[in-house]
């Protein structure tokens, strides 16, 4: 199995990354899926959404053997039970799966001109400047994928990417972080967004141990 690595943020998060090589033939025994979620396989009829939804249920069934995915009207990933946080992303390469006792969201995409191109539907003006003249898709996938984890943290629809997920610096040093707010009528908050190249991919996350996520609710 292509099980391609764990990162762990604290004794309580962690990232796993699994490699999409294997068909759904291959994948489906060791999901061990139960009855409900063999019908939301059925269900999906494109073969790498079909991979991906396996890779999940495998990469769950590391860490909880019995505990199952439900998704919010929005479409967002749970657990219930015990207070544990999900957050699932997948790329053309990957699949992410993040857990923690903490909210939280993952972003993984592969590098390509695709967000530089949309760039000024997600950006503002003084972000925009933040894409340097060297390598402007990585850049722009880089803030893409920032903006993805903020968006998949807060947990609301109507969310304006350009105006209320906000990347205030990034440092590119030994740990890579984004320093970023979210903005709503209710609230104000900073967060902290990881960031890590994994070849032709940039994996973001987003961790909020002090819930204050939950002050745009």
């Amino acid at each position: 199995m292509p099980f391609y690595k764990q990162i762990w943020l604290n004794a309580d998060t962690a990232i796993q990354l699994w490699e999409l090589t294997e068909s759904p033939i291959d994948l489906l025994p060791w999901a061990e899926l139960n009855l409900s979620e063999k019908a939301q396989l059925e269900s999906i009829k494109n073969v790498k959404r079909q991979c991906e939804f396996l890779a999940v249920r495998i990469m769950l069934k590391k860490v909880w053997k019995t505990r199952q995915i439900y998704y919010t009207d929005s479409g967002a990933p749970y657990l219930e039970g015990e207070e544990t946080y999900i957050s699932v992303s997948h790329s053309k390469r990957f699949v992410s799966l993040m857990h923690s006792k903490y909210p939280c969201g993952v972003d993984i995409e592969s590098i390509e001109s695709k967000a530089l191109k949309v760039a000024g539907k997600f950006l503002n003006d003084i972000e925009m400047k933040l894409i340097g003249e060297e390598s402007p898709a990585k850049d722009a996938t880089l803030l893409w994928s920032a903006k993805e984890s903020l968006f998949k943290l807060l947990r609301i629809e109507g969310v304006d990417f350009a105006t209320q997920l906000l990347i205030e610096e990034i440092e590119n040093h030994d740990k890579r972080k984004i320093h970023s707010e979210i903005v709503s009528k209710k609230a104000h908050t900073n967060h902290e967004v990881l960031f890590e190249y994994i070849d032709d991919q940039v994996l973001t996350c987003v961790l909020d141990t002090e819930k204050n996520c939950y002050a745009h609710r």
